[in-house]
């Protein structure tokens, strides 16, 4: 390889590749890539860099935006929910978080056990 700063780009390891002489399989070492398996390895790389991340999608915020509507939205539903069953409704104790204090969680945890 060419001695340059930074990390070699797909162009050089592909100029690279290309300058090695193909190896017969009987000379492989076991475990050993071939030459040819190197270079599809090498493209299909390429290939999957290429593709644009979920999260730059353009519809990555209307998506994020729906699903935390929807979460939002599940207390009132909930309550509602009871009321056409005539149930009382029943204050929303949301789930006990790992990172909250051992105090709150015992909170919680009584909250809980109380509306049950």
């Amino acid at each position: 390889f060419t001695r340059e700063l930074g990390p070699p780009s797909a162009q050089q390891l592909a100029a690279e590749l290309s300058r090695i002489p193909p190896q017969p399989e009987e000379e492989r070492r076991a475990g050993e890539l071939s030459k040819q398996q190197v270079q599809v390895d090498l493209a299909r790389e390429v290939r999957a860099a290429k593709r644009r991340p979920l999260e730059r999608s353009p519809l990555w915020w209307p998506a994020y935006e729906a699903i935390t509507e929807i979460v939002m939205a599940v207390p009132d539903k909930w309550a509602a929910a009871r009321k056409a069953l005539d149930l009382n409704p029943l204050p929303f104790v949301p789930m006990v978080d790992d990172c909250t204090s051992p105090a709150e969680h015992g909170e919680l945890l009584e909250k809980r056990t109380e509306l049950l």
